[in-house]
């Protein structure tokens, strides 16, 4: 079945840095969060997708229709920058009704559209304010239902949560969230922050040095990367260089079972902290060191260990399972073969 939105080897040049070629598709309805470090193409592939920048090779497909030579006005896209782009002079109503002007919808249905989506997105209580009054917040909120009121094909969001503090980015994600559910607009939004990615959207893609990297589930990129790039990009913290045979992994103070049969590469293996399971000292265990780090980050406890090998390993436990445990404590850890996730290089 063909794509609603794909993107075919797409390259560019801008300066001095390389887009692509770049290759990624979305059915209609889906939302993808592509995430990557600062300086890595994301605000430049949403540029080519609007039209701002134009693609020297490889063709972007919408809705069947291949978009390539088709100028930013014609593509039907809605595009929310990083810095909102607000008309200043205009009341928060004027700027979420703007698209409007150029629609052949009556003055009366005009007016109940824009009234919809003030009220969809929290902006009826401060509709008659201008633009230069408002929060953050509210600017982002505005920008995109300005953006969305045309009903456009895809909607491109670049840091939506940026420059928010953390209450204003937990109520943007569930703004997020519930207008997605509401409109189902086919949405690409880019961000450097991998909470987004996992709060938010179900398809995920990570870009590195105008190359996308791995795209998949959430879940699938979270919990199985393909690269070690990704893996450490998304918060994989224990990453051990291994040594394959068979269906055995050969890291330097230890020999797993692994799920693969003949691997003939070397690689590394990924051991998710929420996996691990502190054990008593009398059960079998994989790992004995000693506690060097622990902190409350709010969510786990996350517990920092080092063996007599040096050998560092990170655990996210729950408060309960950290109750008496301290900095020096001895500790036992163990976690099973399944979860074991291996990276070949290339």
């Amino acid at each position: 079945m063909t794509p609603y939105f794909a993107i075919d080897k797409l390259e560019n040049v801008h300066g001095n840095f390389k887009l692509g070629p770049v290759s990624m598709e979305l059915d209609k309805g889906e939302y993808m969060v592509v995430l990557g470090p600062t300086g890595c193409g994301k605000t430049s592939l949403l540029r080519n997708i609007a039209g701002i920048a134009v693609s020297k090779t490889g063709d972007i497909y919408l809705d069947g229709e291949n978009i390539n030579n088709l100028p930013p006005h014609k593509r039907k896209i809605g595009y929310v920058t990083q810095t909102s782009d607000l008309f200043p002079h205009l009341t928060v109503k004027q700027n979420v009704g703007f698209g409007l002007k150029y629609q052949k919808l009556s003055y009366a249905d005009k007016k109940a559209k824009t009234g919809r989506f003030l009220e969809l997105f929290g902006l009826t209580a401060i509709a008659d304010q201008h633009a230069s009054t408002l929060s953050g917040g509210e600017t982002k909120r505005v920008a995109m239902a300005r953006s969305l009121i045309t009903e456009p094909r895809i909607l491109l969001l670049d840091e939506p949560l940026g420059m928010l503090d953390h209450n204003g980015r937990k109520k943007m994600t569930r703004i997020l969230q519930m207008i997605h559910t509401e409109l189902k607009t086919t949405t690409i939004h880019v961000t450097h922050d991998r909470h987004e990615a996992w709060s938010i959207a179900r398809k995920c893609a990570v870009m590195n040095d105008g190359m996308v990297m791995q795209t998949g589930s959430t879940s699938e990129l979270f919990r199985m990367p393909q690269s070690r790039f990704v893996a450490e990009f998304l918060g994989g913290t224990n990453i051990f260089e291994a040594e394959f045979k068979d269906n055995i992994a050969r890291i330097s103070w230890l020999e797993l079972k692994i799920k693969q049969n003949n691997l003939k590469n070397n690689g590394w293996i990924l051991i998710r902290p929420e996996k691990i399971n502190i054990v008593d000292a009398t059960s079998k265990s994989k790992f004995n060191g000693t506690i060097s780090e622990i902190k409350d980050s709010g969510e786990f406890i996350e517990i920092v260990a080092e063996s007599v090998k040096s050998v560092s390993i990170m655990v996210h436990t729950s408060l309960d399972n950290a109750i008496g445990l301290k900095t020096g404590d001895k500790i036992c850890l163990d976690w099973d073969d399944e979860s074991v996730h291996t990276i070949l290089k290339d």
